[in-house]
C-alpha cells in the first residue's frame, strides 16, 4: 500500500460515509491514519453537527480569540483561510483553518488574531 492509494481510499470512504452521516445528522471526517506495505488503517470521526463551532465558541477566549471568530476568513502569506475549529491539545497551534484549496491547516492563535483584525 502506498500513500497515494491510501489517500484515494480515504476519499472514497468519505464519499461513501456521507450518506450515513446525513442520515444520522452528524458530520464525518476521514483523514490521517497509518499504512504500511500491506494495510491502511484510516482515522474516521463522526461528530454532532455544530460541535466544532460549539467547542470554538467555548474555548477561543482561552487562546485570546473572540468566540465570534469561527467561520471568519483571514489572509496569511497571501492566501485566504477560514477558521473552522480549535485544538485544545495543541497550545502552540490551536486554531484549525481551511484554505481555499480545501485542505486543513493549523495556526498559532496570535497569528490568526492579528490577521483577522487586519481584514
Amino acid at each position: 500500500m502506498d500513500r497515494n492509494k491510501a489517500k484515494l481510499i480515504a476519499e472514497d470512504m468519505k464519499a461513501a460515509l456521507a450518506a450515513v452521516a446525513a442520515k444520522h445528522g452528524v458530520t464525518v471526517k476521514v483523514g490521517g491514519g497509518r499504512f504500511d506495505d500491506t494495510a491502511f488503517t484510516p482515522k474516521v470521526e463522526f461528530a454532532e453537527a455544530g460541535a466544532a463551532e460549539a467547542d470554538f465558541t467555548r474555548f477561543a477566549p482561552s487562546f485570546g480569540l473572540q468566540a465570534s471568530s469561527f467561520g471568519k476568513a483571514f489572509n496569511f502569506n497571501g492566501k485566504a483561510y477560514t477558521v473552522t475549529g480549535i485544538r485544545l491539545n495543541a497550545p502552540k497551534r490551536p486554531v484549525i483553518a481551511t484554505g481555499t484549496d480545501g485542505k486543513t491547516y493549523t495556526f498559532p492563535a496570535l497569528t490568526v488574531a492579528r490577521n483577522l483584525s487586519a481584514i
